[in-house]
């Protein structure tokens, strides 16, 4: 049986020393249970920063200013082909979301795509 996208990650996460963690989309529970991490932001899940409505950019504000306060070592965008509910990058990854995709490009480096699940990892901690 082949390892899931957070199972992997776990493994190789004994590699990166951090307290916090981001995640989008509404990623396995088992990211935070396997890996002993707090949420760096508010949000558990962040289907309201992601789907158009009414309050989007209420949304992706309170996310962003989080992230800023936060800046958390590992930040993993959950949105890709394979993955629970957000599976098209080009409609509903961070990319979409030009503040944090500007905030993203400046601060962190990719460092694994993993069945869909990108890994970032914070400048300062390469």
């Amino acid at each position: 049986m082949k390892p899931r996208p957070h199972e992997q990650m776990c493994k190789s996460g004994s590699r990166i020393r951090t307290d916090e963690l981001l995640i989008t989309n509404r990623a396995d529970a088992l990211f935070w249970v396997e890996t002993g991490l707090t949420q760096a932001t508010r949000d558990a899940e962040t289907s309201h920063q992601i789907e158009p409505h009414e309050y989007q950019n209420y949304y992706r504000d309170r996310f962003l200013r989080d992230l800023r306060r936060s800046q958390p070592p590992v930040f993993i965008d959950a949105v890709g082909a394979g993955n629970y509910v957000y599976e098209d990058r080009n409609e509903l990854a961070h990319e979409t979301f030009p503040e944090l995709r500007d905030y993203l490009a400046s601060n962190y480096q990719l460092v694994r795509d993993v069945d869909g699940t990108r890994v970032y990892i914070r400048n300062d901690r390469l």
